[in-house]
């Protein structure tokens, strides 16, 4: 979910409310209502017809929507909107053209980008904002000056280039883009401290009273930077004309070195401003250069230190959406994120169809543009929390389950865990307000746990995982459970032995049923295998059947120990065959205590890697019942400290929070002891 500051959630708020005192709020609800039908329509014909007409007409159907939600200042929804839109027009080349012209693709494109940069700058986002500009302005500059300059004075865009497009609109616009481009110019001369007579005059022709202009325009638009030009020599001079403004042309790696140069001496909003223009300089490429990112880094703490949190929001978007194209530090995304003062927007739509019917837009962008889903469905459910609160139902909480676990999915693409955990937490408690919904309640731990083991939180991966799989006890475990839970006991270091057995027995059915499963299966089995010193025969096999033999991007191999004595098998039986081979709790049975007696003896006297394999065994058997006992917490202990000695930080921290939790009556005790040796 979006993120702002104090202020400029105040500045938002102040909008809305604005928006609901000159208006009816019943009208508007209808309008949106309408409009949001006609979008679910247009949806259904492009689907079903896949032509360029109706593709063409969906696109159109977005666009009016994002404008009615961009005046009527639900500006979330409205970039949302926006975003789809665009996701359509993408596509539009490569379908049947009907009777829609080839050649109206991109100016289509150009018209979504330059409209909804209006919306980045609104909110803030002054990357996107800029980005949506260069593109726009790429296509055709000379018709989009006036909206961009509107865009970038929002975004606190260098008002220098700001002024100069004005300017050069207001020479050759007329009506409604003549005073916007009026407005802008009269904004950015104020900022500048320049001579603003002309834009006065101009404001005064039209009937415009420039002191409100230089009130409203200056209340809703970002701090500004102050102009590069007085921090860096930039090249622009005859550049900035009427030939275009498109400051990615300016100039290539070369100047984007000279400016990051100057940033890393900078202070403040110097800081800022260069690091805006050098990513204005690399807008159009979606390449991450090892400048592009460091500056991206700098400018991030930079909106740190003055308190931007919509502008660094932004700025770990880009840095996330970077890393899906090549090598960038996501440990800096992690960082610059921890950094984010979370503050989100409530909803401003109430209960009702209305609500109901912006619940469903919202899922279907986040389905239609994945790179957006983790927007599209955490807006949803904030929209769901709503009628939660005011109306709670099963159906309303089965929903708003479903919406958070969805979100869920596609915060785990954005790499983002930590807020990924938080919506399971959050889709595990609606579900449970609900009768029947174990399996869910089970996928959405499986999911949790795939988070948590990118956080490298071992006992959280082992505990969801346990507990996912105990609800599968009287019947065979899916072919996804089993391959998720295996490629997050790869991860973070479970049981080898079991990881291998998990991943080998989805393969062993029908791995053509479910292809993506069986593909996580097949390297999770590939790696493991191998790691054991073993012949990948079945992996290998399925692998080639399936025609992959890429591995993912990430997790080349885990951090984690897999280290496992062999005196672990005689105890936990690995030889049995059915679904509770899984579940080491269903495999000891009521002899609980006797094995984790003998486990915790075991553990005491290894070295940490194989420790953290022993004592993980005690966790698993104990934590699906997450009934306290003595040997759990013995267990944990030991685990708190082979982890700390290994240098993994994270699990050392997970399970020093466990042992609390689990020791209060002798709190830390066991762990102290262990120190001290």
């Amino acid at each position: 979910m979006p993120r702002y500051s104090s202020e400029h959630h105040v500045v938002l708020d102040g909008l809305r409310h604005e928006v609901l005192r000159t208006g009816t709020p019943g009208a508007k609800e209808e309008s949106l209502l309408t409009l949001r039908s006609m979008v679910s329509t247009a949806r259904r014909d492009a689907a079903v017809e896949g032509t360029g007409t109706t593709a063409a007409h969906h696109a159109a159907a977005l666009v009016q929507l994002a404008e009615t939600e961009f005046a009527t200042a639900e500006f979330e929804a409205s970039a949302l909107s926006f975003d789809a839109a665009e996701a359509v027009l993408r596509r539009g080349p490569d379908l049947p053209p009907g009777d829609r012209p080839g050649r109206d693709w991109a100016d289509g494109l150009a018209e979504v980008r330059i409209m909804r940069s209006r919306v980045n700058g609104m909110l803030r986002r002054p990357l996107s904002a800029i980005a949506d500009v260069q593109r726009a302005l790429d296509h055709d500059a000379r018709a989009h000056l006036a909206q961009a300059a509107w865009a970038l004075t929002l975004a606190g865009y260098d008002p220098e280039v700001v002024a100069r497009m004005a300017d050069a609109d207001m020479r050759s616009a007329t009506g409604a883009r003549l005073v916007l481009a009026a407005r802008m110019s009269a904004v950015a001369h104020d900022r500048l401290g320049a001579s603003d007579a002309e834009q006065r005059a101009w404001l005064a022709t039209l009937g415009v009273d420039h002191r409100r202009v230089l009130a409203v325009d200056v209340r809703q638009s970002a701090r500004p930077a102050p102009p590069v030009r007085t921090i860096a020599d930039v090249p622009r001079g005859a550049a900035l004309d009427e030939a275009g403004f498109v400051v990615s042309r300016l100039g290539g790696d070369a100047l984007v070195a000279d400016l990051l140069a100057h940033q890393r001496k900078a202070a403040g909003d110097e800081v800022i401003a260069l690091g805006l223009e050098v990513h204005a300089l690399c807008a159009l490429s979606d390449v991450p250069t090892a400048d592009r990112v460091e500056s991206l880094i700098l400018l991030g703490d930079a909106y740190a230190d003055e308190g931007d949190v919509a502008q660094l929001d932004d700025v770990v978007r880009w840095l996330r959406r970077l890393a899906r194209q090549g090598e960038v530090p996501r440990a800096e995304a992690v960082r610059l994120a921890a950094r984010l003062e979370a503050r989100v927007v409530e909803p401003v739509v109430p209960p009702g169809p209305a609500m109901e019917v912006a619940v469903l837009s919202l899922m279907d962008i986040g389905v239609d543009v994945p790179d957006r889903a983790a927007d599209a469905f955490g807006l949803a459910a904030e929209l769901l929390a709503v009628a939660v609160r005011d109306r709670p139902s099963e159906p309303c909480f089965r929903q708003y389950g479903a919406t958070l676990y969805a979100s869920a999915g596609a915060l785990i693409a954005d790499d983002d865990f930590e807020a990924a955990v938080r919506a399971s937490d959050e889709a595990e408690k609606a579900y449970s307000r609900v009768s029947g919904l174990d399996e869910r309640i089970a996928d959405v731990r499986l999911r949790r746990a795939r988070a948590l083991a990118s956080l490298g939180r071992p006992l959280g991966v082992v505990a969801d995982t346990q507990r996912c799989l105990d609800h599968y006890a009287d019947r065979p475990v899916p072919g996804r459970v089993l391959a998720h839970a295996a490629f997050a006991w790869w991860i973070v270091g479970v049981d080898p032995h079991r990881t291998a057995r998990a991943a080998d027995t989805v393969l062993a059915g029908r791995p053509e049923d479910d292809r993506a499963s069986a593909v996580i299966a097949a390297q999770v089995s590939y790696r493991v295998h191998r790691l054991l010193g073993e012949r990948p025969t079945l992996a290998y096999d399925a692998l080639k059947a399936l025609g992959e033999l890429a591995w993912p991007e990430a997790e080349d191999g885990p951090v984690f120990p897999l280290s496992l004595p062999r005196r672990l098998s005689a105890v936990l039986r690995p030889e049995v065959a059915g679904p509770e081979r899984f579940v080491p709790a269903r495999l000891v049975g009521g002899k609980a205590d006797r094995v984790c007696a003998k486990l915790l003896a075991l553990a005491r006297d290894l070295p940490p890697a194989e420790a953290v394999a022993v004592a993980l065994e005690i966790h698993a058997v104990r934590s699906p019942a997450g009934v306290p006992t003595p040997d759990w917490a013995d267990a944990v202990a030991i685990l708190a400290r082979a982890y700390g000695r290994l240098g993994l930080a994270p699990a050392a921290a997970e399970a020093e929070e466990l042992h609390a939790r689990l020791d209060r009556d002798r709190p830390r005790s066991f762990l102290a002891r262990l120190r001290r040796k």
